[in-house]
This record gives structure tokens, sequence and C-alpha cells, in this order.
């Protein structure tokens, strides 16, 4: 079973004005912080909760706090130390999930230095989605994967690899 997870930025973006959000970030920093962190935790207890209720597979991806929307800036100052912390805090609880990252996600917080990426042999004869489970078939602990879209899952993969990120 999928859970997908929507980021903070797209959470937010959804309950409050983008405008005053976006206001905040400039004039109340500290406040803004306050109120990430809170959305985080909640991101995190509801993953935490799917998981604990039969989801194996994580989708986090904050397509309102992309790189190429909100900008290098606040994405490196914001957004995505935000999607890290969250990242890691799923990845803390330990079990047996895959966390699969939007590819904009995922190469951004390449991009900042955030996270590396590495290389992870699949079977050429696979779907994206039949590779993921069959890499989720042989880990015990979590494992984070990205740079592409998880509803891609019914293709071919084109080259047999898959991109692990830490």
């Amino acid at each position: 079973m999928v859970l997908n997870v929507e980021g903070p930025f797209t959470i937010l973006s959804s309950l409050i004005d983008p405008m005053n959000f976006y206001k905040g970030l400039r004039k109340d920093p500290l406040r803004i912080q306050e109120i990430l962190a809170v959305v985080e935790e909640g991101i995190i207890r509801y993953s935490l909760e799917g998981i604990e209720r039969g989801a194996s597979i994580i989708s986090y991806g904050d397509p309102v706090g992309a790189i190429g929307i909100i900008g290098p800036k606040v994405y490196r100052e914001y957004s995505g130390p935000s999607s890290w912390r969250i990242i890691k805090g799923i990845k803390e609880a330990g079990g047996k999930v895959l966390l699969h990252l939007c590819g904009k996600t995922s190469t951004a917080l390449v991009k900042i230095e955030m996270a590396r990426s590495y290389p992870l042999e699949a079977d050429e004869a696979s779907t994206y989605g039949q590779a993921l489970l069959g890499l989720l078939d042989e880990t015990t602990e979590p494992i984070v994967i990205g740079h592409r879209c998880i509803k891609r899952s019914l293709n071919r993969i084109v080259q047999p690899v898959l991109w692990g990120s830490n």
C-alpha cells in the first residue's frame, strides 16, 4: 500500500493565503519556523500512522515548495530543510518502509547539497513499480528513493537503476 504525503508548503498554501505566508517569510521568519515545525511534526505523525496501518511506501512531495516555484533562496532556507527534517523523522522511526521522494524534491535536495544520491541496480525487465517492490522486499530498514515520479510505476525502466538518497 502506498500513502501519498504532501509537504508543508503545499499544506500551508491550502490553509492560508499564500501571499501572507510568503510575506511572513520576510517579516517574521521565526514565527514561520514555528508554524513549519508544527506542520512537519503532523506530517511525520501522519506518515508513521500510515505505516502502522499497513502502508509500506510513503510517497512524499511538496509541489508548492518546489525550487522552481519559490526560488533557490527560499528553498535553501525553508522548504528544503523542512522536507529534509520530515524525511529524517520518518527514517528515524525505523522499520521496513520505502520513502519515495518526488523527482523534483530529490533533485532539489541534491542540488542544494542537503542530500546525496547513489545508483541502485534494478531488474531491467521490470516496471518502475516492480523495481520499488523488489527493493522493498530486500530491505529491513527505511530506504529513501527519488529522482523519478511514483506515478510512473507502471512504466518499464529504460535504465535499470533506481536512485537512493541519504
